[in-house]
């Protein structure tokens, strides 16, 4: 009901929780690198990181593999001595399953933490272009209502967050 009184400001719609806070994303003649300064506070590298050690893992786990498969060879061909290469090859196997599960935990960090600085890219660059729509003078809404510059600001976001 406030905006049909007058304008709403940002006092007008209160956010309690600091979890549903948007951070803002300040626009001006530096906006890229502030863009960047955004992406790189919010983990962009640390993402990198644990996606380097799930590649890391997921290649380890073959190589693992590949020496399990020598010793068994071995075993079966009478190579080796069973007595003294078993506690090895209990080794290579729990290093493959703890690869594993070192790799499920890094993939699943890096999508979660990647979704999430997404959505809070998406929702800072959109409540930017919100608040600017709102600040369109009267005689520019004349020709373009405030719903259809809306739907342009959300399609266009959506299409950012889909990149």
């Amino acid at each position: 009901k406030i905006g049909y009184k007058r304008s709403l400001k940002h006092n007008d719609i209160d956010i309690s929780s600091d979890e549903l806070k948007v951070n803002r994303l300040p626009f001006g003649t530096k906006f890229q690198q502030r863009i960047h300064r955004f992406i790189v506070a919010k983990g962009f590298y640390w993402n990198g990181l644990v996606m380097l050690l799930a590649d890391i893992t997921s290649y380890a786990t073959p190589l693992l593999l590949a020496k399990l498969l020598k010793l068994i060879e071995a075993n079966s061909n009478g190579e080796s001595s069973v007595k003294d290469d078993w506690w090895y090859g209990v080794v290579l196997c729990f290093g493959i399953f703890l690869l594993q599960c070192a790799n499920t935990v890094f993939i699943n960090l890096y999508y979660q933490r990647s979704m999430t600085l997404g959505m809070e890219l998406r929702a800072a660059i959109q409540a930017e272009l919100f608040e600017k729509a709102l600040r369109l003078s009267h005689l520019s809404g004349k020709h373009y209502s405030s719903g259809s510059i809306i739907n342009l600001v959300v399609g266009d976001v959506m299409r950012l967050d889909i990149a």
